[in-house]
């Protein structure tokens, strides 16, 4: 599973570092502002009578203990996202279809992973007319935590409690809905997916009341498709996107 998980992001996937085309590198150089801040942390510090030699003796072997130190004292963390909504479109109801004929147009499709027809049920419900919310990861994550991320609770949180709250939540897509928004990216309306081999994600049903991950991406002029458990511990790249319904149109 790794090297085709590899595969599909291979233009985004270097030597086992995940980089984003463009992204300049930072090299922060100390202004004049700086160095009036380190003075005045020097000033601030305990005089020579203030703090003992065996504190002190502590702290200048132990460096990396005193700059994490500091750095609580003087910054402020930024709780920052790990989903940020690209798309939102309005889906219209999809019909109900077998699991074995979804996917199987190949002149759309020219790989069809065959856990497909196994894992998942085999009749596709119809899903309702809602919206479809496309988020880019932030990111490198495994499928639980995006799905933690996704529902707004901690990385802890268990398989079935996640699977239970995903499929309350009405999160998940069907098979057919995934064609629908295929069909309609590949027809010029741009509903969010990524058709440059980086990976887009769905939670779908599975067979046993689970839920399980299709995985799919365009290489080339047509898509791949592949189905995931939900505790698959790949961790995919910053840059892929989540396919949910019904959501919050926000930054998660």
């Amino acid at each position: 599973m790794g090297s085709r998980a590899a595969g599909l992001q291979a233009s985004s996937f270097t030597g086992g570092t995940a980089t984003m085309s463009g992204t300049p590198s930072l090299a922060v150089e100390p202004d004049g502002n700086y160095v009036e801040f380190q003075a005045a942390v020097l000033r601030q510090l305990p005089r020579p009578d203030e703090i003992d030699k065996t504190t002190r003796e502590g702290w200048t072997k132990n460096q990396a203990g005193l700059k994490k130190f500091l750095a609580g004292l003087v910054l402020s963390v930024e709780k920052k996202p790990l989903l940020v909504l690209f798309k939102k479109t309005m889906l219209g109801e999809v019909g109900a279809k077998n699991t074995r004929d979804c996917m199987t147009n190949r002149n759309r499709w020219y790989y069809r992973d065959g856990d497909i027809d196994q894992w998942l049920p085999r009749h596709q419900g119809k899903q309702e007319a809602g919206s479809a919310e496309v988020y880019q990861l932030q990111k490198n994550m495994t499928f639980r935590e995006i799905a933690a991320a996704a529902l707004g609770v901690g990385p802890g949180t268990g398989l079935p409690l996640l699977a239970s709250a995903l499929k309350e939540r009405e999160l998940l897509f069907t098979l057919p809905a995934i064609e629908e928004m295929v069909e309609r990216q590949e027809k010029g309306e741009e509903v969010g997916l990524r058709t440059d081999g980086w990976a887009n994600f769905a939670f779908v049903e599975g067979a046993d009341e689970s839920v399980s991950v299709a995985e799919f991406g365009r290489s080339g002029r047509r898509w791949c498709v592949y189905v995931d458990r939900l505790d698959y511990d790949f961790r995919w790249l910053a840059g892929d996107r989540l396919l949910v319904r019904n959501s919050a149109p926000t930054t998660l």
